[in-house]
């Protein structure tokens, strides 16, 4: 019995002499297989950009050309005015508002 002890705590001994190579083993294992992961993805995603910037080099080839005959400076113009319009009815309508709200709180004093 005294023999048989003896030869487990050598085994024991022995299995834990063994643990950091088999982490080591273990960690070399994981890192291998996490590289081929994204050594995978990033030709995936060069793939996928590969085939965007075809779609969109062929969205702007298929672009009509716009000349100047085609656009005039009026219609600028009328664009911007139309914009420019409305933003300052918003603002009137807001600065009201204001003036409204500066009453009240003036006539609470």
């Amino acid at each position: 019995i005294d023999d048989l002890s003896l030869l487990f705590v050598h085994m024991h001994h022995l299995l834990n002499e063994f643990r950091p190579h088999q982490a080591r083993e273990t960690l070399r294992v994981m890192m291998e297989t996490q590289k081929r992961q994204r050594v995978e993805t990033t030709t995936r995603f060069e793939k996928h950009l590969e085939r965007v910037c075809d779609i969109v080099n062929t969205a702007f080839s298929d672009l009509p050309e716009i000349t100047d005959d085609d656009m005039s400076d009026s219609d600028i113009k009328m664009e911007i005015d139309s914009q420019d319009s409305s933003n300052n009815n918003k603002s009137d309508a807001v600065n009201q508002l204001d003036r409204i709200m500066c009453s009240v709180i003036d006539s609470m004093e």
